[in-house]
């Protein structure tokens, strides 16, 4: 019996032009990040890639995006166009990124401010595009976004990238309120910065990629937080220490599906064999001259003679000195 050529699935294959240049940190960042997206990973579509600074975050990102736009399992592309989110400063940096490591390939919409009426042209027609012809990819920035939110929102689009997302932290903001009114299942958001201790902003970050992950904030609050923060007081009992660490355990044990962090250790294996050298150079003549005079000076005197050295630091009043 003959299979339905609709139902086979395919491999997903990284362009060679960008698998030849990912280390192997970052192939495995990739597919971290697919899988999330896809809900190859447990019931959720969004992740939080907080590699430290330098790991190449931005190179992954154009990576997942370039893929999920050239193909899927399906045999047919994964999304049609994502959205790339970043302060007003990076929205330049990420274009040059996706010319660079696509080699002009794929053509980006940045918006950084302008005139209102060009901007909502441009916005409307990416959001009513259903197809990746033209600009697939809308970069723009974290306040022009919130300003024409109710264009955005209005058609679904493949996937969100928030860059520095940090930002997000609190979810009363009107920026992340308007971003979690997108259109999309699939959210990925880059932090280099360590995720606080602050169990609020912890959820509001998780909750964004992945809203039904933790609950509501009152779920979250009566399932992990509540009791994680009366471990943590000083006159908590025994069993409540306890239970705030089981607790812990468990949220990390939630999370860690849809987190990955790696450090600038693992770069380490890449960088050459460190030598340290010591060279004694003789000094030139006026480089004597100088250290001559400095040695000679009041301020050397006193200091080894172990006496205080006052400092004058001004003379147009009563002085002011320092000890020294």
């Amino acid at each position: 019996m003959a299979m339905d050529p609709s139902q086979v699935l395919v491999h997903v294959v990284v362009d060679p032009l960008l698998c030849n240049i990912l280390r192997p940190h970052q192939r495995e960042g990739v597919r971290f990040m697919y899988e999330c997206v896809e809900g190859k990973r447990g019931n959720f579509n969004g992740c939080i890639m907080a590699d430290e600074m330098g790991l190449g975050k931005t190179l992954q990102c154009v990576t997942l995006v370039w893929t999920l736009l050239r193909q899927g399992p399906e045999c047919k592309p994964t999304i049609n166009k994502a959205i790339v989110v970043s302060p007003s400063s990076l929205v330049k940096n990420w274009e040059k990124e996706f010319t660079k490591w696509l080699q002009g390939r794929l053509l980006c919409l940045p918006m950084e401010g302008g005139n209102k009426e060009n901007t909502i042209k441009a916005l409307e027609q990416f959001s009513m595009t259903s197809s990746r012809l033209g600009t697939p990819v809308l970069l723009i920035s974290y306040e022009t976004f919130r300003i024409y939110a109710d264009i955005l929102c209005k058609y679904e689009v493949g996937m969100v990238i928030c860059d520095e997302g940090h930002r997000l932290k609190n979810s009363d903001n009107l920026t992340y309120q308007a971003l979690m009114g997108l259109k999309t299942k699939r959210r990925v958001l880059l932090s280099g910065t360590p995720i606080q201790n602050d169990l609020t902003e912890y959820f509001s970050l998780v909750n964004f990629v992945n809203p039904e992950m933790l609950g509501t904030a009152a779920d979250f609050k009566r399932n992990f937080e509540s009791s994680i923060l009366r471990g943590q007081n000083a006159d908590s009992t025994e069993e409540e220490r306890k239970r705030a660490i089981e607790k812990t355990q468990e949220l990390i044990g939630l999370v860690d599906q849809c987190i990955i962090r790696r450090t600038n250790q693992i770069l380490t294996k890449y960088l050459p064999v460190k030598f340290e050298m010591v060279i004694c150079a003789k000094l030139t003549p006026i480089q004597l001259e100088l250290y001559t005079n400095f040695l000679k000076s009041d301020q050397v005197r006193r200091s080894l003679a172990g006496k205080p050295l006052i400092v004058v630091l001004s003379s147009n009043f009563v002085p002011t000195t320092i000890l020294f």
